[in-house]
């Protein structure tokens, strides 16, 4: 039987003491007993080195230096600011085509500019090596976090059924829904969801709206550097708040975390290769990555 530990931040959480254990773990049937209606166990994953770490985005820790727990109007300020500087610098242009926000944010994001995106992935096998690669990391405990894919709202271009406001879902006689009214006197019914200001949508917060609190977006980026293609990226965001793992918001019953110990992730360091064919070179095949492996 998996060994439980008590965390901090994730509460009571599977800790397996190898591959096979972990295999286990995110295949076994728990997650389907707390959701009956959720049956296929496909997840958007994030590893992080230390499980002490809550799910910070960078902005959210870049402004949060005292502590100070920023709210939704210190994230959308700051965002503001940091695109108005780099739409100064022609930064919105890539390979001659008009970046959207989120694309540009993307693009910030990659070269190391603090934004409300978290980095996820379709690969569990990616987020699980993430927490077992920094060095100085080594001898902690990491976490990897899974949230359901079918409980966050998706953003994208490239799918038609994800890409077109529907405001006829909403019954907008309701007063509660004076933002979805004025949302929809704004943008037209065909403008693509990735078009469209992320303050706005965080504004129109109804749309992740559920019966036991508030789900994340989630948008694919399209390739703009090759690691997003690589890494499996998906990017999720929300209404940045106090949320029980941090400021991404999410619904704990559709959310999984499992710790990865020391002694596991020593384990792993000898298997990425040889079974996964896992390196830096592989996973950031870019010049930034190149950088990194040359100074090793």
């Amino acid at each position: 039987m998996t060994t439980q530990v008590e965390t901090e931040v994730f509460g009571t959480v599977p800790a397996p003491k190898n591959i096979d254990e972990t295999i286990a773990v995110i295949t076994q049937s728990t997650y389907q007993e707390r959701n009956p209606s959720y049956t296929n166990n496909i997840f958007y994953w994030r590893g992080q080195a230390d499980i002490s770490w809550k799910i910070n985005s960078s902005l959210y820790r870049h402004i949060d230096t005292e502590n100070k727990h920023p709210t939704e109007r210190d994230i959308t300020f700051e965002e503001q600011k940091i695109l108005a500087q780099a739409t100064e610098h022609g930064f919105q242009f890539h390979e001659g085509r008009r970046l959207c926000e989120l694309e540009l944010l993307a693009k910030l994001q990659h070269y190391g500019i603090p934004t409300r995106l978290i980095d996820f992935s379709f690969s569990f096998w990616f987020a699980l090596w993430i927490t077992s690669i920094p060095e100085e990391h080594l001898d902690k405990t990491g976490v990897v976090i899974g949230i359901d894919r079918s409980d966050v709202s998706h953003i994208s271009h490239a799918n038609e059924n994800m890409t077109k406001i529907n405001l006829n879902d909403f019954d907008l006689s309701d007063p509660n829904l004076k933002p979805i009214k004025d949302f929809k006197a704004q943008y037209k019914p065909d403008t693509p969801w990735d078009s469209i200001p992320v303050h706005e949508l965080i504004r129109n917060r109804t749309f992740t709206r559920s019966e036991d609190g508030y789900s994340p977006f989630a948008w694919i980026p399209s390739p703009l550097v090759p690691r997003i293609a690589a890494q499996h990226s998906i990017f999720l965001f929300s209404e940045t708040d106090k949320y029980e793992w941090g400021s991404l918001a999410h619904r704990e019953r559709h959310s999984i975390a499992l710790a990865i110990t020391p002694e596991l992730k020593q384990q792993l360091n000898k298997l990425w290769i040889p079974l996964f064919d896992f390196d830096y070179r592989k996973l950031f095949p870019d010049i930034e990555g190149f950088s990194k492996n040359f100074k090793k």
